[in-house]
């Protein structure tokens, strides 16, 4: 499964849990998602890390509030 380039524009998001099944997240995925700041990640922090994620520049997270992501095994922080 993936999450495409700009997926959550502007929407209007406060919760969101991905499931461990996720392969790949695009670009700006949540860009202007204000009030989203955390993320619900149904497995391990290595598999989250190991799910493919832009180049740098461009960001899956930009443009949104997420501050950190929830693993089943700990938080990882803003440092993506």
């Amino acid at each position: 499964m993936n999450v495409g380039d700009y997926s959550f524009d502007s929407g209007v998001i406060s919760y969101l849990e991905l499931l461990k099944s996720f392969s790949e997240l695009g670009k700006n995925v949540f860009n202007n998602c204000q009030d989203l700041t955390r993320i619900e990640f149904n497995g391990t922090k290595s598999v989250f890390k190991s799910i493919k994620k832009p180049a740098i520049g461009d960001k899956w997270y930009k443009g949104s509030n997420i501050i950190e992501v929830i693993c089943t095994d700990g938080t990882i922080e803003k440092n993506f």
